[in-house]
């Protein structure tokens, strides 16, 4: 199954339909080196802390995922500088390893985004870019972070709908495995409306897109022609010539009768009961008249 439809079904952890400051739903654990859970603004996540504060985080504690995905959106900024929020997979609690990408609104006017391998605590970037069509309130656009193949990408969805876009990736298989969550810096600015996670599989892996075999009727059209006929039912036509099961079973019919009155036939005779087999058989009349010895 290609990656862009795996990201597209990945299961819904979170709605954040519901009010939580700070965030204590039993399924979030608070990032060790991260201030608080972050809280639910108006059915949206968004740190709680104030951007002079420091980062709030948190990270879906049901378990490690391999080959990790996770998306988020739709996106909501207001026109305040460096403030960020992004979306964690394969992370190492204990080490504070794993893979980030965040979005960054730079100014009133910039949105960027990167992505980043974080090993204890120290981030590298990997791949970064620039961001168009941001205005300040509520957007539509989703983001998503995927490990998977030894390659990290991050992706978006334009207004919501249509296809992901890669906005670029990196060869990187440190880490395959992990906890998966979200992080971000300064109060109310950036925000997630929705939160989804799950496990990839390889792409090409049985299950995906690939083409079901034919059924068995299309197999049968698809029979050279020679074969075909010898498959199909005999026409109207050539049922009528074969006699009908009471004549065949019967007995032979002598080449001479007495509608013939005794005279042979000027042709050999074919027998009635086509279930014999061999050659056609001539009375002594009929060989006579025919040559045969």
């Amino acid at each position: 199954m290609s990656l862009k439809k795996q990201i597209e079904e990945l299961p819904l952890l979170d709605d954040f339909n519901r009010s939580e400051n700070p965030v204590e739903a039993a399924s979030w654990t608070k990032m060790s080196w991260d201030v608080t859970t972050g809280k639910l603004l108006a059915e949206r996540w968004t740190p709680k802390t104030g951007f002079e504060g420091g980062v709030d985080g948190l990270y879906w504690n049901s378990g490690k995922i391999l080959n990790p995905g996770a998306k988020a959106g739709p996106f909501f900024k207001e026109n305040l500088g460096e403030r960020w929020i992004a979306l964690w997979v394969a992370i190492d609690v204990e080490q504070h390893n794993g893979y980030r990408l965040r979005v960054i609104v730079v100014n009133t006017t910039t949105v960027e985004w990167k992505l980043e391998k974080v090993t204890k605590g120290e981030v590298a970037e990997l791949a970064g870019g620039t961001l168009e069509g941001f205005v300040s309130g509520a957007n539509e656009d989703l983001f998503a972070l995927t490990v998977v193949d030894g390659v990290v990408r991050a992706w978006q969805l334009v207004d919501g709908e249509g296809e992901w876009t890669e906005l670029g990736n990196a060869e990187d298989s440190t880490y395959t495995e992990g906890y998966v969550g979200i992080e971000g810096r300064g109060t109310g600015i950036c925000r997630w409306d929705i939160f989804y996670s799950g496990e990839l599989e390889e792409e090409g892996e049985a299950g995906g897109d690939e083409v079901a075999p034919p059924p068995a009727s299309a197999l049968a059209s698809a029979l050279t022609p020679t074969l075909a006929i010898m498959l199909s039912p005999p026409t109207a036509r050539a049922t009528a010539s074969i006699p009908p099961v009471e004549v065949a079973a019967g007995p032979a019919v002598s080449p001479t009768d007495q509608g013939r009155k005794g005279l042979p036939l000027p042709h050999p005779s074919i027998l009635a009961n086509p279930a014999r087999l061999g050659p056609p058989r001539f009375t002594a009349l009929e060989r006579k008249a025919l040559g045969i010895d």
